[in-house]
């Protein structure tokens, strides 16, 4: 490593520090990066690492070592830091003691893409939390989902908030961007059975056929679902609620979901 950098006003650390903001990482294109392992997946996937910061004070403290190690080994530029730097760099309570900067993920167009005949899409309309679009990718990734549509997106895909939540399964997952109407015509031309979720969903999710090519639209936590959706191709799903709430989180609605179409075509298995 270089002579460790010392100063807020650091050329390279002031560019990093605007890429806590969505207009800062459009006008550099690029992104930042909390934590070893959400850096460690960033690179395997195949992302631009430009730099890595770190402070070798919290790295010891957090046992951050090993994740410091293996970023070394596939030779990522490692450069060091103060702990007043890495106070400023570093994302709301991570003291891991690991900060990336790299260029923004390229994103390949819906149209490119050839769906298996078999798996599940998710399609999530005008989420707006980038926690929940990121818990939701990390679901995604973990019940087998074929892939995440997000139709008209209200959040940023890269901020930190989302690469944490999904704990860097952001950079390998495949995720679309979209207007919800191509989304739609989409879905339609490739002849997925569509289900949105509706708090008064007409069919219960259990009584859903997983199989083939299914696609579950998600909406907002404001707004929930546009009026697109309301359409004969697209069938109305729901979730029994017994209790005083008449809805849950979107990411854990996800989750239900994601789960059963797991179940199921397990059990065909």
């Amino acid at each position: 490593m270089d002579s460790p950098l010392t100063s807020l006003q650091n050329s390279r650390i002031r560019q990093a520090l605007r890429l806590r903001t969505k207009r800062g990482r459009q006008q550099q294109a690029r992104i930042i990066i909390d934590g070893g392992r959400e850096i460690l997946r960033a690179a395997e996937a195949g992302c631009e690492v430009i730099e890595v910061f770190l402070c070798p004070e919290w790295c010891e403290a957090a046992d951050s070592q090993p994740l410091w190690q293996q970023l070394v080994d596939r030779g990522l530029p490692i450069v060091s830091v103060t702990e007043t730097i890495m106070q400023r760099l570093a994302y709301g309570d991570r003291t891991d003691g690991l900060v990336a900067i790299a260029v923004a993920p390229a994103q390949v167009p819906l149209a490119q893409w050839d769906p298996p005949q078999q798996g599940l899409v998710a399609v999530l309309e005008r989420v707006e939390k980038p926690g929940n679009v990121g818990a939701l990718v990390r679901t995604a990734d973990a019940a087998g989902v074929t892939a995440l549509i997000l139709a008209d997106p209200a959040s940023d895909l890269y901020s930190p908030n989302t690469i944490r939540a999904s704990v860097g399964t952001v950079f390998s997952f495949p995720v679309f961007q979209v207007t919800a109407a191509l989304a739609l015509d989409w879905l339609q031309k490739n002849e997925f059975q569509i289900w949105a979720c509706q708090v008064d969903g007409k069919t219960d999710y259990h009584a859903v056929n997983w199989q083939g090519r299914s696609a579950l639209v998600l909406g907002s936590e404001s707004r929930g679902l546009s009026a697109l959706w309301e359409t004969e191709s697209v069938g109305s799903v729901g979730l029994p609620m017994l209790g005083a709430a008449d809805s849950l989180n979107v990411s854990t609605t996800g989750a239900v979901l994601f789960y059963e179409a797991l179940r199921q075509r397990q059990s065909q298995e």
